[in-house]
């Protein structure tokens, strides 16, 4: 080997190290234009959290729902926040880290209290508002039998008024509802469901999904993803006595 040869193979191996860190300084991420929810605000903390250990500065761009996941798709954007498993399978640009960023339970909000939840079908027989993009409720419901409207706001404002039965929508909709002061809408126990949540990168991220996914499991065996997520709770104000 020559001199000029070994010099060069000193060099690679000493920066080598330091390539994952220089390969991607920065990246885009969508995020939907949605009233902060518990699994988004811990969501975001979580991977702002994550990605700083690895000198990697993150951006966030607000789309409409389904318009977040075709920008993520199409390369526009890096990847998504957050989002239900298995939406590769619609968006085979996308992949899922396999590390739960965060779950929420979803609940059905209502003037009736003494209405007993069943399942998703009973549910359906009647006129249930949820927010535009919601794709838990949208997979379970009956098409004729939804109002999808921008903004969980309007949601409990149509309860309210009477114009439809139910609202269903996330445990942080209840922060919503301190925020707004509607005292006579509530939430029905049990949960009709839990959302639980995951990281998606584009497939030319391929790299730094697997150096991530390291960093995430880290994270989540050391309690810290939960510890992130019990802050925003107490700190978004959404616990309130619920109806028995």
């Amino acid at each position: 080997m020559s001199m000029g040869q070994k010099s060069f193979l000193f060099f690679v191996l000493i920066l080598a190290p330091c390539r994952l860190y220089s390969e991607v300084q920065n990246i885009t991420l969508s995020m939907p234009i949605i009233q902060p929810t518990l699994y988004s605000v811990s969501s975001k903390r979580v991977l702002d959290r994550a990605y700083s250990q690895i000198k990697v500065e993150v951006k966030y761009e607000r789309y409409p729902a389904n318009r977040s996941l075709y920008a993520a798709n199409r390369g526009v954007t890096d990847g998504i926040l957050a989002r239900i498993p298995n939406m590769e399978r619609s968006y085979p640009n996308l992949t899922m880290l396999p590390i739960p960023l965060a779950s929420e339970k979803v609940y059905v909000y209502t003037h009736d209290l003494h209405f007993r939840i069943y399942d998703w079908r009973v549910i359906s027989r009647y006129r249930v508002a949820i927010v535009r993009g919601f794709e838990l409720a949208t997979k379970h419901l009956n098409k004729d039998s939804l109002v999808e409207v921008p903004s969980v706001e309007q949601a409990f404002s149509m309860l309210e008024q009477k114009k439809v039965d139910f609202v269903i929508d996330l445990e942080s909709g209840q922060c919503v509802l301190n925020k707004l002061g509607l005292n006579k809408i509530r939430r029905l126990e049990p949960a009709i469901s839990e959302l639980t949540v995951y990281h998606y990168l584009h497939i030319r991220h391929q790299s730094l999904s697997r150096e991530l996914k390291v960093i995430l499991e880290s994270m989540a065996l050391s309690g810290e993803i939960r510890s992130i997520y019990d802050n925003t709770l107490e700190e978004l104000d959404c616990v309130r006595p619920i109806a028995q």
